[in-house]
């Protein structure tokens, strides 16, 4: 974001879209909605980790929830250069990641005490004894932000019934992760996540499109959704609490647009009057423009002539 980037008005629209979240139960899990009494943890294997679930109709389910914001950071696809990713553990680490903030808004910071009530709960689940540190808090400008990623890669040996799904060219367009993975790493539906534009019909009715990943820029306002998983970290070696990214939508490009168009202009203005300047400098200086008059040695096939600029040696 530049300095013309007006947050303040960004925060507001961003509160008056989660009064609207508030309201409305038919798009999901808005964070802000999310009830943990009927949210449990559940273990799995094949990765082995902890997931914040319910049961939905008879059949356990993943927690996913929606959390909107303003993108801050992003290192998101597409990959479309070569990568100096040299060890097993680089690549590993090869992820989409975001952190969106609220700018200051109230209603975004209640999420922060939203998020510690989740890691109460897996912390419970595996007892005193555990070891599942809050994932490490951010921040933007001292605003309270939330870390997003999902890896682009998971370990052969961890997801042994898993089979490797193809990258799509908007993320791996001249196949470098493909190189990457080689025989020990899979893509997996664990690592995909969805890229789309959210938006509205005459009748309120919500629609999604699919949006290029590298159509989003910093200061868009967004929506993203996430899961909580705790993955292991070794045998006796405790879990990490991370939030998974599972999909993020643009709302709205206005105020990065406008200040983009703001940028420029304060550019054009500023170009107009650093020439503006130079000229006067020229007008008042005393530092001839005129082109000088210099006379030539004559040669024998010119002998006499001078150029069309001469100086005048008499």
């Amino acid at each position: 974001m530049n300095r013309f980037y007006d947050q303040q008005a960004a925060a507001r629209s961003l509160d008056a879209y989660m009064i609207k979240c508030l309201q409305t139960s038919d798009e999901g899990d808005y964070i802000g909605n999310l009830e943990l009494n009927s949210a449990t943890i559940s273990a799995f294997q094949n990765p082995d980790c902890l997931r914040l679930t319910r049961t939905q109709n008879g059949e356990l389910e993943e927690v996913v929830v929606r959390v909107p914001g303003i993108l801050c950071f992003k290192t998101l696809p597409p990959v479309d250069r070569p990568l100096s990713a040299n060890t097993i553990r680089h690549v590993r680490n090869l992820r989409q990641y975001v952190r969106i903030s609220g700018l200051g808004s109230d209603t975004f910071n209640e999420f922060e005490d939203i998020v510690k009530s989740v890691h109460k709960m897996f912390s419970d689940h595996k007892g005193p004894d555990s070891s599942i540190p809050l994932p490490v808090k951010s921040a933007f400008e001292s605003h309270f932000a939330l870390d997003l990623h999902a890896r682009y890669l998971t370990d052969r040996r961890v997801a042994p019934n898993e089979r490797h799904i193809p990258f799509t060219d908007d993320v791996d367009p001249i196949r470098v992760l493909e190189g990457l993975r080689g025989a020990r790493f899979i893509h997996t539906a664990e690592n995909e996540v969805q890229y789309l534009k959210k938006g509205y019909d005459n009748d309120n009715m919500v629609s999604y499109e699919r949006l290029p990943p590298r159509e989003f820029k910093e200061g868009d306002m967004v929506e993203a959704s996430f899961s909580f998983i705790a993955y292991s970290l070794g045998e006796n070696k405790g879990y990490k609490l991370v939030l998974q990214l599972r999909s993020l939508a643009l709302l709205s490009a206005e105020y990065r647009e406008n200040s983009e168009r703001r940028r420029e202009e304060d550019m054009v203005n500023a170009l107009q009057c650093q020439s503006s300047e130079s000229r006067k400098r020229a007008q008042d200086s005393d530092v001839h423009t005129n082109p000088i008059r210099r006379r030539y040695i004559p040669t024998n096939t010119s002998k006499g002539a001078t150029s069309s600029s001469e100086m005048n040696f008499d």
